[in-house]
């Protein structure tokens, strides 16, 4: 939130818009450290979820001040680098492996889709 204070009067007409996307920036990590320690997902995946959010968040700021306040030469790549690397850190946290047994319980959506027989139904 203080980068934003310090990016405010750089913004123009967009200040409303990053202001907002900020918000949402610092709800992911904020969701993401409340996490830790929770019950409902894996240890390994917490971490994985707080590591892309803050990579993801370092990797906006540096394009902020990119965009915002001076233009470096070969910025792109670190960039890039942690937006990718925050992007893995999210999905690893949200996939778990799948053993076959857990799987063969899923229906095909079809199936799911039919009414449930009512009693007496042949």
């Amino acid at each position: 939130m203080g980068a934003s204070t310090f990016l405010w009067p750089r913004l123009g007409g967009l200040a409303l818009p990053v202001a907002a996307y900020v918000v949402v920036i610092c709800t992911m990590m904020w969701r993401a450290t409340a996490m830790l320690g929770k019950a409902g997902l894996a240890r390994r995946e917490q971490w994985f979820a707080l590591a892309g959010s803050l990579l993801f968040a370092t990797s906006d700021g540096l394009l902020a001040l990119q965009l915002f306040v001076h233009p470096m030469t070969g910025a792109g790549y670190p960039i890039m680098l942690l937006y990718w690397a925050g992007q893995l850190g999210i999905a690893l946290s949200a996939w778990a492996p799948q053993t076959l047994g857990s799987l063969a319980k899923f229906q095909p959506l079809d199936a799911a889709l039919r009414p449930a027989p009512r009693p007496g139904d042949a």
